[in-house]
């Protein structure tokens, strides 16, 4: 084969060449082309988006299926073709569903799954059906949050109620649970007045609701409080050091503010002469309103000058419903309040902290216990303080150092509890704030502390002015450290005991208690071996046995039995106690009273260690326990103690005192004021304590001592004269002596009681003998009676025979329906029901029940239908009637054969027996009433079918026209037949039908009366002349 020439070589290269240039040419204009319609083909909007969705998380709370519903619309709008839908699940959807969809798949392979099946499989696995039960509870508990919108709040509870399956009751359920849910009061009774038939309507109620009140703090956010006063920085709250600078009030805290802000604002414009309204004149729409007291033009009544008691003063202005919005139904403002001192006094809790009395005021304000520094170092010299994270701030703002927490033991009461007590520093009172309140909850008296004791430490408005009333609240506010519910410490030597030579000590058992008052019992030494007036022992010599006394207020008071033990071989201490006429005659004249009564008085006086060892106490509790201050019922310690108070209040006029009492008395006011303010400097002094509840303080008239007092001199005690009134017969020797004892008390009131009683002391004295045996028997049933403010004594002598059986006769007297009405008020539970019937109350609606429910009144007896109820102390000698055989029970009672009585057919009437006195009859009505029946001539009455004149009422007629009566149809109206008519008169439009033929002159009967009477069956009162 031949080699080429380079000039084929060319020609070759050249034909190549052009080959390809033509062949790549068709293939371009071939892809332009291409190009070209596909962009034909293309829309004429902006450019696809790129696809971007992110990965599920199951802590979002967001359903699998609402994801992939996201998931097809975000590849849709990228116009992914639905073959590659799976594979941008796997990559976009997460490694949590990645995870799950290839362990629910095994052992298939994740990546082989198609969409379709790769979104119900991860669906059925996260997406479980919901129990509607469980989702219906956990809606019911849906409210709203605080700082949470309406907008907010309305959309979780759709979601909410979405699984609740409440089909056509969803819309209630809704708007019951937005009305449960929402913060603001004020917008559930908005919402409830306009009553909305569907949950968007209420939705709307409350948006308008919010923007409104949105739009008003906006509005006022400007304006100063003027009003804003600084409280005491005693009153505190909690807040935390991270949250402090975020403290912010609640939403509807800062509306009521804002609104209030916005009514002291409008001040400036002061009071609309017209109305008396907050706006300017001009506005008022009763500026041509006539008033109805001057009738002038231009204002209204409410505000009319010539009406005194309409004029207003200063600021004030009256308040009407239309004044105060619906938004502040929460809010309670007070604008110048006149009360009880009681109410604004500080309610003071006696604590003991780690064995130490501190008194601190309970404050649900504060959130726990909290006590200043220096109060705490009062009772505890020495502590050390644990850190704490808790900060404080005052009700004004201001912030309050903590310098620490310190546990300590704390004991009210019978109740012991560990609690950590948080010291801040500055001078405040120490506070019993909420947690150390929910701990203490039983042994804090709600009622005495908040309800005040109207009987006690009261002050009438009559008995001193305003201003003097000012005078003794301010003398009481700086002498309040000398009440206390605990007893003081009276400054002083202790107490001594002399022994009888020769005297042996005397150990004895422990008195059972009853099982009722036990736990009390074993408390109430609890709380005195807290307090330091009781301490424990191992042994003794001495022991006695204790006692206990129930006070008024249920408290117990433990005293000790010493009268077998101690008492006989103690050398009493002897001191004159003074007389009642004694302290009587030095109060007289004057016309301001006191009592300052002493908080267990004897516990205040502190005893030496020979006088603890001999009182000491045995008792089922807490076995040996000894007394370090005096206790009731050692016979020396009245002696003692009224030597003492002597000394104490030597030297102070117009003040005396008995044992644990202290009067106080002076001619005026001023006069009062500065000896009760010596008085209690001087007891403060001496560390004496007082109880105020029981101290009665200036007042006109006092009663101590069994006696009452007053600038008019001395008086008996009604409740003491009572005891002596109701006291029972006496019985026994025992009886009669207390009768006497009693009686002689008041002797200086019952005149020569001492020979009217010369016959019952010798039977009390055994002096005189007596033969009859049934003597004792004999003994007035009331010895002493009152008649009115005098107390006599009825006393009989046992020789004369004639008063004897005078007494027997009147003892056996028929009951009569007077002394039953006299007896039914005194009877507790037939008393409250005349009393309610007298006051036209309705038994039923009172709560009483059949047969009570239908008793009435007559003549103050008590009728059940036509039966007369006994009360209790009746009973017994209605019965002895009962059972007595006399005349009237065969002549009265209705004979069977005739069916009246032989008495009705032997004399035309029944007779009368000892049973007809206990029926209620007012004799003297009755009779008054047949008199005018029979001579009053104004006195009228017509029966059916008698002819009379009536009035014709018709101008065209008679005036007076004949009829006859047909039927009485009221007390006062009678229906009455004219020519078949029937007419309806009253008595004034009725007169009697005289005939001519009669010759007795009824003339003054023609002419109606103005003044007519009921029938005399119908009537129980005495009719007007």
């Amino acid at each position: 084969m031949s080699t080429p020439t380079p000039e084929l070589l060319t020609a070759l290269s050249t034909m190549i060449a052009d080959a390809l240039k033509q062949s790549m040419g068709n293939i371009t204009q071939q892809i332009v082309a291409d190009v070209t319609n596909s962009q034909e083909k293309l829309p004429s909007s902006s450019k696809i988006p790129a696809f971007a969705i992110n990965e599920y998380r199951s802590s979002d709370g967001v359903p699998v299926a609402d994801y992939f519903d996201r998931f097809e619309w975000a590849l849709q709008l990228s116009q992914v073709p639905e073959n590659l839908f799976g594979n941008y699940a796997r990559v976009y959807m997460g490694s949590e569903l990645n995870n799950a969809l290839r362990f629910l798949v095994s052992p298939d392979d994740p990546t082989k799954t198609c969409y379709s099946a790769l979104r119900s499989t991860l669906i059925q696995h996260f997406d479980r059906t919901k129990n509607k039960f469980v989702e219906s509870i956990k809606f019911r508990k849906i409210t709203q949050n605080k700082d949470e919108s309406i907008a907010q709040f309305i959309l979780r509870l759709k979601q909410g109620a979405a699984n609740c399956d409440y089909g056509e009751f969803l819309d209630r359920m809704l708007i019951e649970q937005l009305l449960h849910g929402l913060e603001a009061r004020y917008m559930c009774d908005a919402i409830i007045a306009k009553n909305p038939e569907t949950f968007s309507a209420a939705c709307e109620i409350a948006h308008t609701l919010e923007v409104t009140r949105n739009t008003t703090q906006e509005v006022g956010a400007g304006i100063p409080d003027e009003n804003k006063s600084a409280e005491g920085l005693y009153k505190l709250g909690y807040e935390t050091t991270k949250t402090k600078k975020n403290v912010h009030p609640t939403s509807q805290q800062r509306f009521n503010m804002q609104h209030k802000q916005q009514q002291d604002s409008m001040k400036q414009f002061g009071s609309c002469n017209g109305c008396g309204g907050q706006h300017m004149r001009h506005q008022c729409k009763f500026r041509e309103a006539r008033c109805n007291t001057c009738r002038k033009i231009g204002h209204i009544a409410r505000v009319c000058r010539s009406n005194r008691t309409n004029r207003q003063d200063g600021d004030t202005r009256q308040v009407t419903e239309e004044d105060s919005p619906a938004s502040e139904m929460d809010s309670i403002q007070t604008l110048n309040q006149v009360g009880d001192p009681f109410v604004n006094r500080k309610k003071i809790l006696d604590v003991t902290i780690n064995g130490k009395a501190l008194q601190m005021e309970l404050d649900t304000g504060a959130p726990c216990g909290i006590v200043p520094e220096s109060k705490l170092r009062q009772i505890l010299p020495k502590f050390s303080l644990l850190p704490t994270d808790r900060q404080f701030s005052s009700y004004t703002g201001h912030h309050i150092s903590c310098l620490g927490r310190l546990p300590v033991n704390v004991s009210i009461g019978s109740t012991h509890r560990r609690l950590n007590l948080y010291v801040v520093s500055g001078e405040t009172d120490p506070l019993f704030g909420r947690e150390w309140i929910a701990h203490f909850i039983n042994e804090i008296d709600i009622n005495r502390m908040f309800i005040p004791n109207h009987s006690c430490n009261s002050i009438s408005e009559s008995d001193v002015t305003l201003k003097q009333k000012a005078e003794l609240e301010k003398l009481l506010d700086n002498f309040r450290d000398v009440f206390s519910d605990v007893p003081g410490k009276l400054v002083g030597p202790p107490a001594q005991v002399h022994l009888k030579p020769g005297a042996t000590p005397i150990f004895a058992k422990a008195r059972d208690v009853p099982y009722a008052l036990r736990e009390r019992y074993a408390a109430e030494i609890d709380r005195k071996i807290a307090a330091g007036f009781y301490e424990r022992v191992d042994c003794s010599e001495w022991a006695s046995p204790t006692h206990i006394v129930v006070k008024k207020n249920g408290n117990l008071r433990i005293t000790g039995n010493y009268k077998p033990t101690v008492n006989p071989r103690m050398i009493i201490d002897e001191h004159p106690i003074p007389k009642v006429e004694t302290i009587f005659n030095k109060l007289k004249g004057a016309s301001f009273f006191s009592h300052l009564d002493l908080t267990d008085a004897y516990t205040h006086l502190p005893i030496d260690n020979e006088f603890r060892h001999v009182l000491t106490l045995n008792t089922v509790t807490h076995g040996l326990i000894r007394p370090t201050r005096a206790v009731y019922g050692a016979a020396n310690i009245p002696a003692i103690w009224q030597r003492r108070m002597e000394s104490i209040l030597q030297g102070l006029e117009n003040v005396v005192n008995f044992y644990d009492d202290i009067i106080v008395a002076a001619e005026s006011f001023s006069e009062h004021l500065k000896a009760l303010t010596k008085t209690l400097e001087r007891l403060k002094d001496m560390g004496l304590r007082l109880n105020r509840d029981k101290c009665i303080l200036a007042v006109p008239s006092l009663e101590c001592l069994g006696h009452r007092i007053d600038k008019h001199g001395l008086h008996k005690s009604d409740k003491h004269i009572e005891a002596i009134r109701d006291a029972p017969r006496p019985e026994t020797r025992e009886d009669l002596q207390l009768f006497l004892g009693k009686a002689t008390y008041y002797s200086a009131f019952i005149p020569n009681l001492s020979c009217r009683a010369r016959s019952l002391r010798e039977l009390v004295s055994g002096t005189k003998l007596h033969t009859n045996a049934d003597y004792c028997s004999r003994i007035p049933r009331k010895p002493c009676i009152i008649k009115g403010s005098e107390v006599t004594c009825i006393l009989d002598d046992p020789g004369d025979e004639f008063e004897q059986f005078t007494y027997h006769q009147i003892n056996q007297l028929p009951v009569r329906a007077n002394v039953i009405a006299r007896e039914t008020k005194k009877d507790p539970h037939l008393g409250k029901i005349v009393q309610e019937l007298e006051l036209g109350k309705d038994l039923t609606r009172a709560g009483y029940k059949a047969p009570e429910s239908k008793y009435t009144i007559v003549a103050g007896c008590l009728l059940f239908e036509h039966r007369v109820v006994i009360p209790t102390v009746l009973r017994k000698a209605i019965l002895n009637d009962l059972h007595v055989a006399h005349f009237g029970m065969y002549r009265k009672i209705p004979h069977c054969e005739t069916g009246e009585s032989p008495a009705s057919l032997f004399l035309g009437r029944n007779i009368r027996t000892t049973l007809d006195l206990i029926r209620p009859q007012n004799v003297k009505t009755t009779t008054a009433e047949k008199q005018l029946s029979f001579f009053d001539p104004s006195f009228r009455s017509f029966e059916p079918g008698q002819t009379v004149y009536t009035l014709s009422g018709n101008a065209r007629m008679d005036k007076w026209i004949r009829g006859v009566i047909f039927a009485r149809i009221g007390d006062l109206h009678y229906e009455i037949i004219y020519n078949g008519k029937h007419l309806k008169r009253h008595i004034d439009q009725i007169r009697s039908f005289v005939d001519d033929n009669n010759n007795n002159n009824n003339s003054h009967l023609y002419a109606p009366t103005s003044v007519t009477f009921p029938e005399p069956a119908r009537s129980a009162e005495t009719p007007r002349k």
